[in-house]
């Protein structure tokens, strides 16, 4: 997908649903399962960063910001310098609005001073540009990358999406319905020197998926489900992303630059 098309498709999304989370989610989900999807990103992005929040003078970059929905939680963390790049103009507007600082421009192409950020995050945002625009992007952040700086990826998995374009006919003819990266190609976009802290995927959610769609009329269930979903999927130290847990609607790596040439 061209970099013309893909600002075109996205600003046609943005127009059609607003400012939702249903516009920079899974909009072939009902609200309730995005929402599970949200709060597993938030707790995600907490344990993240969360060693760097409050630090005098930290600036953090939201790669694919969108209107700003994982921005919010960065500034309840008492991260006050965000600033967000998105291709999508009514999203930066928003942005703007409501969480200050954001640039029109690609991911694949940061326009960040050298040395300028303490860390970044990218929610199902470098899958859009593919395997190699997205290696290129990380390359171009990693001189704006602080020694110590630490970066959150997470994209859709690539498995995942090939299963359920099988199922639903719908989303082969969505252009923003894209593959996604496999485990390996997640993690062969990192620039050389990075360090994995930590990798995971949303497994649990993933596995438990068709029966959040048949009890979301059920709150209860519903929310016992999402509960369970939630502590399985809950982030650790370590690379715990075998066996079963490679599979997943989304996976991710949070990688750190490190301090020192080694």
């Amino acid at each position: 997908m061209t970099g013309d098309q893909l600002q075109s498709d996205w600003s046609e999304r943005q127009l059609e649903l607003g400012n939702v989370p249903q516009a920079v989610l899974l909009r072939n989900l009902p609200s309730g399962v995005n929402g599970l999807l949200d709060q597993w990103h938030r707790a995600l992005l907490r344990w993240s960063l969360a060693p760097l929040a409050r630090a005098p003078e930290t600036w953090i970059a939201d790669l694919g910001c969108g209107y700003g929905r994982i921005a919010s939680e960065a500034a309840h963390m008492g991260f006050s310098n965000v600033i967000g790049l998105d291709y999508e103009a009514g999203f930066c507007r928003q942005y703007q609005l409501d969480h200050g600082l954001a640039v029109r421009g690609s991911i694949a192409q940061p326009p960040f001073a050298a040395d300028s950020l303490s860390a970044a995050y990218t929610i199902t945002a470098l899958m859009y540009v593919g395997l190699d625009e997205a290696a290129k992007g990380m390359e171009t952040l990693d001189a704006s990358l602080r020694p110590g700086a630490r970066v959150l990826l997470l994209e859709a998995g690539s498995e995942f999406n090939r299963i359920s374009r099988m199922v639903l006919r719908r989303k082969r003819m969505q252009s923003l319905a894209v593959s996604g990266f496999s485990h390996a190609e997640l993690h062969g976009i990192l620039p050389a020197g990075w360090r994995a802290i930590a990798t995971g995927s949303n497994a649990a959610a993933t596995l438990l998926l068709p029966l959040l769609l048949l009890t979301r009329r059920w709150p209860r269930v519903f929310d016992a489900l999402s509960a369970v979903a939630l502590r399985l999927d809950r982030p650790r130290p370590g690379l715990h992303d075998r066996g079963w847990r490679r599979f997943g609607l989304h996976r991710w790596v949070l990688c750190e630059k490190p301090i020192s040439a080694s």
